[in-house]
C-alpha cells in the first residue's frame, strides 16, 4: 500500500524519527525522514516543490536548521505546511520571528501518543488515498 500524501519527518533523534515514520505509515501516509537540516534540504530538492505535502519537525536546536529554513522559504507559496512537534511548552515562542514562522500551521506536543499528531496531519492535508500494490 502506498499513499499519494508524502510527509517529511525531520528530527535529529533516531527514536522520534522511527516512531513518527512507523505511525504515519500505519495511518496510510508515505514518509521520508531526515536527521538534520542538510538532509531535509536534500529531500526537498530531490522531491521538488510539489513532492512533499507536509513537514513534521521538532526543536529549533536541529543541526543545520538554517539550511532547512532556506529550502522551505525558497519554495515560496509552493512550500509545504509545517507542523512543529515539540516537548517544549515554549515551541511557539521559539519559532516566533523566524523564517519558518509563516509556514507553521500547527503545534503538537511530542509524546509517545502520536494520535493527536496524526489528527493534525489529517486536518491539514486530508486522509491518505490508498493505492493497493501487488
Amino acid at each position: 500500500m502506498a499513499s499519494e500524501k508524502l510527509i517529511l519527518v525531520v528530527s535529529q533523534h533516531d527514536g522520534h524519527r522511527a516512531l513518527y515514520e512507523i505511525e504515519l505509515e500505519n495511518a496510510g501516509y508515505s514518509v521520508v525522514t531526515a536527521h538534520s537540516g542538510h538532509s531535509a534540504k536534500t529531500e526537498i530538492e530531490r522531491t521538488g516543490a510539489a513532492g512533499i505535502d507536509l513537514i513534521v519537525m521538532g526543536s529549533r536546536r536541529l543541526v543545520e536548521i538554517e539550511l532547512l529554513e532556506k529550502a522551505i522559504v525558497s519554495l515560496g507559496e509552493n512550500a509545504p505546511p509545517v507542523i512543529i512537534s515539540s516537548s517544549s511548552p515554549h515551541a511557539e515562542q521559539e519559532y516566533h520571528g523566524t523564517p519558518l514562522e509563516p509556514y507553521i500551521r500547527a503545534y503538537a506536543i511530542k509524546s509517545g501518543n502520536v494520535a493527536p499528531l496524526i489528527e493534525k496531519v489529517r486536518d491539514m492535508i486530508g486522509a491518505p488515498k490508498m493505492q493497493y500494490t501487488q
